[in-house]
């Protein structure tokens, strides 16, 4: 029973940082937004068994969207990221240097 909670939890952690993956590349290619159907195509296509519906809920929580609707994901511009560094700015980094460290380490 253990096992099968690991491997869940490794399916989750691999689907979340591939989609990241996806959505950061679109975005260093100019992308502003992406349609939903081919996000899903471009996950199925690396195994992932995913439909809109049940990633909606992770591009909703993703940093790099601004919006998600089963026909398109609106991505942050380099505006939205701006304004958001500058209001982050009083926050807490060696918090967020230690997340991305166990990020890394789990790569």
């Amino acid at each position: 029973m253990r096992a099968r909670e690991i491997l869940q939890e490794d399916y989750a952690d691999s689907l979340e940082s591939d989609l990241n993956n996806i959505l950061v590349g679109a975005k260093g290619n100019g992308s502003e937004a992406l349609n939903t159907n081919d996000l899903v195509a471009q996950l199925e296509a690396m195994g992932y068994s995913v439909n809109i519906h049940s990633i909606l809920n992770l591009l909703q929580r993703n940093p790099n969207v601004t919006s998600a609707t089963p026909t398109v994901i609106n991505l942050q511009g380099p505006q939205d990221n701006q304004a958001q560094a500058s209001a982050g700015a009083g926050k807490d980094n060696a918090a967020h240097v230690s997340q991305l460290a166990k990020k890394a380490s789990s790569l």
